[in-house]
């Protein structure tokens, strides 16, 4: 069976996480591929359409290769984890920072500042339970909740394997077999 090769460049939004649902669908399905490639970069985005689009890549019934072929940031380092083989281009980076939140109207009510601080505390530990689960045995550990309550730290992809955020760096002369099947959005 054919493998098949997805293209994301771009936010995570609600419907960019139902677009690339509907790819890795597709792809699988009308492709009938043994295996998923995605050629990944986002600047991150909306948390819950992140948390959707990993647990969505956990529960594919192929092996997925995930490749930063630019910048993966915020919760699309979390979309990132999502695949068992995890490759980062040589001069990728990836950036983890705090969250935000940001609130629709003018006036806010006490309810809604309550309710957005107990998503947020809420998100910070499934973000840092899902990272410390996919990059055990890491040679440089790093305390995810530093970074999530307001920290920067940006990482190229040779710290990025010693972090175990990749499981492997392409050599800068080496170019990827990402199959025939390209399907782009």
């Amino acid at each position: 069976m054919p493998s098949a090769t997805i293209h994301f460049n771009g936010p995570i939004v609600p419907d960019s996480s139902t677009i690339f649902r509907n790819l890795c669908l597709n792809a699988l399905l009308n492709n009938q591929a043994d295996s998923l490639t995605i050629m990944f970069s986002s600047t991150g985005g909306n948390l819950q359409a992140g948390f959707t689009m990993y647990e969505l890549l956990r529960s594919l019934p192929v092996p997925v290769t995930m490749c930063n072929v630019g910048s993966v940031e915020s919760i699309a380092v979390i979309v990132y984890l999502g695949a068992s083989i995890r490759i980062a281009a040589p001069k990728s980076t990836f950036k983890l920072h705090g969250f935000s939140w940001t609130f629709n109207s003018n006036v806010t009510q006490f309810n809604e500042v309550s309710d957005a601080f107990a998503s947020l505390c809420a998100d910070v530990k499934r973000y840092t339970d899902i990272f410390k689960e996919r990059t055990q045995g890491a040679k440089r550990k790093i305390n995810i909740r530093e970074y999530l309550r307001g920290k920067t730290l940006l990482l190229d992809a040779d710290e990025a394997a010693a972090c175990a955020i990749t499981t492997s760096t392409m050599p800068t002369t080496t170019t990827l077999d990402i199959g025939s099947a390209h399907i782009y959005p």
